[in-house]
């Protein structure tokens, strides 16, 4: 009897608490819809666990469980959702867009648009993802940053500005650089490498034609759109940013040894007396020349690797003001970058930029902006090539007595190139501003007119000389000496049709620019320059042959238009014509004009 009692208590117990946990869970149903309809592929999960399902391709899912659990639902571009499930048996979610994803913007020509409704190809950058790579030119910065973007180095020189291509070269003799736009203004490789990674907020990239149109042919090799960082409103914010590095050489050259140096010799004496064994020959009659015997028998062998190669320093100085209030915003930024050249032979770089961009807004309707911008730059290079080291003898002696380069490493008169380099000086120095001056007017909703004009400078110095000790005939210099001067001026409207159905949505942009381009050089070679005076002292010289000039100026007159349509945020199309209807260059040998057309389309469906 007593085991019955204990049987029936134990199934009593068991089928109560099946009844607990049938009461607890639940199998909750539903749809999960945005604005356009059912969305496949959304996550929902039971909080806590690891218990989950997906809505199916109408949207609809069912999954069992606990009446006191939450069920989180998720889905990319979407903001999560949680909600209690209680005693609910059916559940439909309708998502909202996650704004800071979809509502991201991205620069193109001449606007903004947010970046799912951009139907050309264009890649974005940003500044944070760039200084991770420290470097002194922002171009080196975009290494591996955008696809179809390759950035090639033109030599290892300090400060040496890196060539840009975009999906490859378009052509054998043109240089297939891209073209720049900074702030809105056109710009060049040489200006965009004096940029600081601080200074950036994002480069945009324009890859593909239809994004390319609308600046004409000048943008047949890709656009490199910057935009710098602005002021905004608040606390102003002081920030400093630098770092500190070493370079070293990351492989050895493979020089001769001196035993290979040695055999070589040997082997070309014997070549010369027509004997077949290199053997035969001995040591002292393949080493002829006095210096390399005695370097030969105390083993004191030069390694012009150790010589020519030093670990270099570099480093980077950011300082930053940011702030304002809702009329005015302020943002300056200074920066300083110093890098010594891994040659010892003299190279090196120095960058110095100052930044000042204001915005004033005088009204609700109008407001107005200023850009300004200064750079120098200096850059030191070496005498000669790698050549000279990688072939000079082992067997040399490069310091006399009193530990100073010797003219010679050896009776054979082979110079030595490190005297040389001593005796040699180059320096590139140069200088540029820009000023931009904006300004906004919107006299009603979706209509802005913008007044965009800029003034661009540079000069440049490059300067040579050859010291009297220098081997091989010295008293001599070379400078070069150019100006570039630019000034454009744009109008700019932008209408956004007001269409009640918001299923659809249009935007009209026109512009017309005028943009002028001058440049100018001039350059002297002279002889018999008297000691110890560098290019600065040009004058004291004998002129040699005629003095180099060039001068170049092209005037450009352009009218865009484009049409940007979108059908239920997921069909968009994009249509725009570029048209030159004046274009003049002036050269010293006569004047040229020519007229162009220039269509885009693109069309793009939003998955």
């Amino acid at each position: 009897m007593k085991n019955i009692v204990i049987k029936w208590a134990v199934f009593l117990t068991a089928f109560l608490i099946s009844l607990e946990v049938s009461a607890q869970n639940v199998r909750v149903s539903g749809v999960v819809t945005d604005a356009l309809g059912p969305i496949p592929g959304a996550n929902i999960m039971e909080e806590g666990t690891t218990n989950g399902t997906v809505t199916d391709v109408n949207g609809k899912y069912s999954i069992s469980v606990s009446a006191k659990s939450t069920l989180v639902f998720s889905c990319i571009g979407y903001k999560e959702q949680k909600i209690r499930v209680g005693t609910k048996t059916v559940l439909n979610v309708n998502m909202v867009e996650e704004s800071k994803m979809l509502d991201e913007l991205v620069v193109v020509g001449y606007g903004v648009q947010r970046k799912s409704d951009v139907a050309t190809s264009v890649a974005s950058v940003k500044a944070d993802e760039m200084k991770t790579f420290p470097a002194g030119n922002v171009a080196d910065m975009l290494r591996g940053r955008a696809a179809g973007v390759n950035v090639t180095s033109s030599s290892g020189r300090p400060g040496s500005t890196p060539s840009i291509t975009i999906r490859g070269s378009r052509s054998i003799s043109a240089d297939n650089a891209p073209l720049y736009i900074i702030d809105g203004s056109p710009s060049s490789a040489t200006e965009f490498s004096t940029l600081s990674a601080d200074d950036i907020e994002s480069v945009e990239i324009l890859k593909d034609a239809a994004s390319q149109a609308i600046y004409g042919a000048r943008a047949s090799d890709g656009v490199v759109l910057v935009t710098t960082k602005r002021g905004k409103a608040g606390k102003v914010e002081v920030n400093y940013n630098g770092y500190l590095g070493i370079q070293s050489l990351w492989r050895n050259f493979d020089f001769y040894s001196p035993e290979e140096y040695m055999q070589l010799r040997r082997e070309a004496k014997a070549h010369d007396k027509g004997i077949i064994d290199a053997r035969e020959i001995s040591i002292a009659e393949a080493l002829e020349d006095e210096v390399m015997q005695r370097v030969w028998a105390s083993g004191k062998f030069i390694d012009w690797e150790k010589e020519m190669f030093r670990n270099a320093i570099y480093h980077n100085h950011d300082v930053s003001v940011r702030g304002g209030t809702e009329k005015i915003k302020v943002s300056a930024g200074a920066n300083y970058f110093d890098q010594q050249g891994m040659v010892v032979t003299g190279s090196g770089y120095q960058k110095f930029s100052l930044r000042l961009n204001l915005d004033f807004e005088i009204a609700k309707w109008i407001s107005f902006g200023i850009n300004s911008s200064y750079a120098m730059t200096k850059q030191d290079r070496e005498d000669g090539n790698f050549n000279d080291f990688i072939t000079s003898s082992p067997l040399a002696e490069i310091y006399d007595a009193d530990g100073k380069y010797t003219k010679y490493i050896n009776s054979e008169g082979n110079y030595n190139p490190l005297y040389r380099a001593e005796h040699y000086g180059r320096e590139v120095t140069r200088d540029n501003y820009r000023l931009n001056f904006f300004m906004d007017v919107k006299p009603f909703k979706g209509f802005n007119y913008r007044l965009n004009t800029s003034v661009y400078n540079q000069t440049s110095e490059d300067g040579s000389y050859k010291d009297s000790q220098y081997p091989g005939g010295g008293g001599t210099a070379v400078l070069d000496e150019s100006r570039t001067q630019n000034w454009l001026v744009e109008n700019i409207v932008t209408y956004k049709v007001p269409i009640r159905n918001k299923k659809h949505q249009l935007t009209l942009t026109g512009v017309q620019s005028v943009d002028h381009n001058g440049s100018k050089s001039i350059g002297y070679s002279v002889e018999n320059l008297p000691v110890d005076k560098d290019w600065n002292f040009i004058s004291q010289g004998e002129f040699t042959g005629k003095p180099r000039r060039q001068f170049n100026e092209n005037n450009l007159v352009s009218f865009m238009a484009r049409a940007q349509y979108s059908l239920l945020d997921r069909y968009l199309l994009n249509v725009s014509a570029v048209t030159v209807p004046a274009v003049s260059e002036k050269k010293i040998n006569g004047e040229l004009s020519r007229r162009q057309l220039l269509p885009g389309v693109s069309i793009r469906r939003v998955s």
